[in-house]
């Protein structure tokens, strides 16, 4: 019904299409009025702080999040190659020349993969659509209970909401958002990712207590 209703409205060579993500969010005047973005809440190359809710709750998990990281959240989207990608496909959109804040340097630290679609802010991942649902238990038991119960559906209802395969104007080469928002809140550090040995200070020791 609704699909009819907006065709009633929208020219014969217009079609209602179902996205869960603003396909071009992040590019340049994506955002009307426009704001500059990099700025001192998100520090993002690409989305402006205006676009994050004012309560300071939001900004302040980003900030939370980009401190025990130790960097911004890194989210590259692998890109769909056609016989037009250039390959390797490095982002175009990536400022390797900005030096407004200390994360600035993430992105010469490698943050930005090859091939991938990269973006480093919350808002990727929080701006996606969704319908959130809470449940509560009376027990540990029935909690464990429910979860297994709901494990198997995850996947299911995953793929019939499969509606996000553009990010930055860019053609992604995966139609869901699941990843991009568990990495918009990954507040994991090198060491807890694997990507670096922690290290223990010389003439110090570990004790490990097993229970």
């Amino acid at each position: 019904m609704k699909r009819t209703i907006a065709k009633d409205h929208m020219e014969k060579t217009e079609y209602p299409i179902t996205l869960t993500t603003f396909p071009r969010l992040g590019s340049p005047d994506c955002i009307v009025p426009s704001y500059p973005a990099s700025g001192p809440k998100l520090r993002s190359q690409y989305v402006p702080d205006e676009i994050a809710n004012p309560h300071i709750r939001f900004p302040t998990l980003a900030a939370n999040i980009r401190w025990r990281r130790g960097r911004k959240v890194e989210i590259n989207v692998p890109i769909f190659r056609d016989e037009k990608t250039q390959w390797p496909f490095k982002d175009p959109t990536v400022n390797y020349d900005l030096h407004q804040w200390p994360e600035d340097d993430d992105v010469r630290n490698g943050a930005a993969k090859d091939n991938h679609i990269y973006m480093d802010a919350m808002a990727f991942g929080m701006g996606s659509c969704c319908l959130q649902i809470t449940f509560q238990a009376k027990n540990i038991q029935e909690g464990r209970t429910m979860y297994d119960q709901l494990s198997p559906l995850g996947p299911i209802l995953l793929a019939l909401t499969a509606a996000t395969p553009i990010y930055k104007g860019f053609l992604a080469d995966t139609d869901v958002r699941w990843n991009q928002i568990s990495r918009a809140v990954d507040d994991r550090t090198p060491e807890e990712l694997g990507e670096k040995v922690k290290t223990t200070p010389q003439g110090s020791f570990c004790i490990i207590v097993r229970y």
